[in-house]
């Protein structure tokens, strides 16, 4: 994979990608559907519950049991690097993990003390975090909050989850259809989005798939990271710096050359970004930044694309 930064001011703007077109034109003169399908759509599966990570161990390796214990057998090693999934649980210090390398799915079990989150500061790690559950209505171009905080023993079959650490910031937005999350969103919306809070000053936002894995899309101007600046009142957007994920090997696998490659990936970089005006998925969150709605200077509450609920909730804040 490829990923690069661009920075820009943080107001409102639209552009159109060369690299996009590209993509889809080269996809079709050669016929590549699957690989038309997966830029646009995904195609990967998800199980609700699972987070992406790597492993934390001063050995460089760490082992996977069969059983919740260290004198289970072993039945695979997971070395510094190697990306798996695991299923966080207050339960239990063992937790559960799926790990595949070339082509072989182990499950197991490793120590906590031994998985360390792909999206998740050391320094957040330690926070107790709150759950709660929103009703959602899934639209033609959009998820619209219907319902705040309903309980969890009987949820409908759209709900997002938002978990929430003891700061008062909203950490993770998970959104789930019929007990999953939500695998084949349109390609502008995320079905799961974190945030980290590395210092007074800076939120970062992951636009995920289903399973954990960096969500970008060219074809509907959608890039998996950004690292909004803010100022130290918290409540102005500064400046922000975005980030794609483009898989380059399946690229060149499918019929591109290395120089045309380079070239459209230059032409994307220097090409004139998108400037967000607000945090990504921050309308649908009851906490935010402990209560805070960070904009940029060109928002406008008028020009604000959603309705009802949300609509209501942030003309309070700015009221």
């Amino acid at each position: 994979q490829i990923s690069y930064f661009s920075s820009s001011s943080a107001k409102c703007g639209h552009t159109h990608f060369s690299l996009a077109l590209v993509i889809i034109d080269r996809a079709k003169e050669m016929r590549f559907s699957v690989l038309l399908s997966m830029l646009l759509f995904g195609t990967l599966e998800s199980v609700l519950g699972q987070e992406p990570g790597f492993i934390n161990d001063p050995d460089g390796y760490t082992n996977i049991r069969q059983e919740q214990s260290s004198k289970s057998e072993i039945v695979g090693k997971i070395l510094d690097g190697e990306r798996f999934l695991y299923y966080p649980t207050s339960n239990s210090n063992w937790w559960k993990v799926e790990f595949t390398k070339d082509e072989n799915r182990l499950i197991g079990f490793v120590h906590s003390s031994r998985i360390e989150s792909e999206y998740r500061t050391r320094e957040n790690s330690e926070l107790s975090y709150e759950k709660r559950y929103h009703e959602f209505n899934r639209t033609a171009s959009s998820f619209r909050t219907t319902k705040r905080d309903i309980s969890n023993s009987e949820l409908p079959y759209n709900y997002f989850i938002e978990t929430i650490d003891e700061i008062g910031r909203v950490t993770d937005l998970k959104f789930v259809e019929n007990g999953r999350i939500i695998e084949r969103p349109l390609c502008y919306l995320s079905s799961w989005i974190k945030y980290e809070y590395p210092d007074k000053n800076t939120i970062i936002s992951y636009s995920l798939n289903s399973d954990g894995s960096k969500r970008s899309n060219l074809g509907c101007d959608m890039w998996y990271k950004t690292v909004y600046t803010l100022n130290d009142g918290q409540t102005k957007i500064l400046k922000t710096q975005i980030e794609y994920a483009i898989d380059t090997a399946l690229l060149i696998e499918n019929g591109w050359k290395e120089e045309e490659l380079q070239r459209a990936l230059k032409q994307l970089k220097e090409a004139k970004q998108p400037q967000p005006i607000m945090i990504d998925g921050y309308e649908k969150s009851t906490a935010k930044l402990n209560g805070k709605f960070p904009i940029s200077d060109r928002f406008e509450l008028k020009n604000f694309s959603y309705t009802g609920l949300e609509y209501e909730e942030l003309k309070k804040i700015f009221e």
